[in-house]
């Protein structure tokens, strides 16, 4: 054999190898791949933010759709992986994968995704990280104010969501408050706004306000993080509590920002024009401001800690003290006293 011959055979035989790998990586034949052409992956997958408020979206990870697209050929790799389980992708053939990764729910819903680029190298573990975001897009924001215990005679709500992105605040978006009056007699029980919105953080502010009962409170700025979604909403539910005669008013969540106090009077029952002393306990907490009313109807707009009244009917009276907090947080107690003669005079 001549020695161009050599060169030739030699020349067939190294084609026919690059030929063969070519075939092999391409028709993504991983068992009959060498040892020395492929590596493993093991994939840690960060988890979303968490969410404000409830939303009937279940965010709750159950598995994990894992799809490896290698950059030089094109080939894919996809498996599923339940959330507990191990992420590791092994005889991977080497070079760069691009990995995306889809987070599905019980339901099997998309509720998060990521994706992130690794190099694998041959006979080698490679460890990655890739950090899960939840979907881009539209989702549907619901607000619900109700105030079962009370009667407004002629509400105003307003809210707002205001755009919140790295700790910033950007242009408002007003809700369009619809008022609920379920039973038809002209009385209001609360009030709803439905809007859809594009998925993020807002900040949410609330105002409630009924001029015929002399009133003004509300709420905010509160994060609600609205997660994109063709079915789900996210709610955020306040309920406003309205005392007999709205002399007071706090809205709440299901933690409530108040603090607690207790009125005491000085008598449980008194005669007629005897005067009564009422003290109001806020234990250790400093308050600016004390409310005091009679059967709903308010007797001292910026009183102290001790109010004294007498009393000129007989009957029962309802006394009601509301106090505010130096952060204008406000806590509403009451007492029940008994007006009347005790012994009255017997008949000649």
């Amino acid at each position: 054999m001549t020695k161009k011959s050599r060169k030739n055979r030699i020349r067939t035989i190294i084609i026919g190898i690059l030929v063969l790998m070519m075939f092999i990586v391409s028709t993504g034949c991983p068992d009959i791949i060498p040892e020395d052409w492929v590596g493993s992956l093991v994939l840690t997958v960060a988890p979303a933010g968490s969410r404000s408020f409830t939303s009937n979206l279940d965010t709750d990870i159950s598995e994990y759709q894992i799809t490896l697209t290698h950059q030089g050929t094109g080939d894919t790799v996809s498996e599923t992986f339940s959330a507990g389980q191990t992420i590791e992708v092994t005889d991977l053939p080497v070079g760069n994968w691009e990995v995306v990764v889809t987070a599905a729910n019980e339901e099997g819903e998309t509720v998060a995704e990521g994706s992130v680029t690794v190099t694998i190298t041959a006979r080698e573990e490679t460890q990655a990280e890739i950090a899960l975001e939840y979907l881009e897009g539209d989702g549907t924001f619901v607000l619900e104010v109700t105030w079962g215990n009370g009667i407004l005679q002629n509400p105003a709500v307003t809210a707002d969501l205001t755009e919140y992105v790295d700790g910033t605040s950007g242009a408002a978006l007003p809700l369009d408050i619809e008022l609920v009056d379920e039973d038809e007699d002209g009385f209001y029980e609360g009030a709803t706004s439905r809007k859809t919105v594009a998925a993020g953080t807002y900040l949410l502010s609330i105002a409630v306000t009924d001029t015929d009962l002399g009133f003004e409170t509300g709420r905010g700025p509160d994060a609600v993080t609205v997660r994109a979604s063709d079915t789900a909403v996210t709610v955020a539910a306040y309920t406003i509590d309205v005392p007999t005669g709205g002399i007071s008013i706090a809205i709440t969540d299901p933690s409530p920002d108040t603090f607690d106090l207790s009125v005491s009077a000085g008598a449980q029952t008194a005669a007629i024009n005897e005067s009564i002393t009422f003290t109001a306990d806020p234990g250790e907490t400093a308050v600016q401001r004390y409310v005091w009313a009679i059967n709903g109807v308010r007797e001292e707009e910026d009183g102290a800690a001790e109010f004294s009244h007498s009393f000129t009917a007989t009957g029962d009276y309802t006394i009601t003290c509301l106090a505010e907090d130096t952060n204008g947080i406000p806590a509403s107690a009451s007492v029940v006293v008994m007006i009347g003669d005790l012994f009255p005079a017997k008949d000649e």
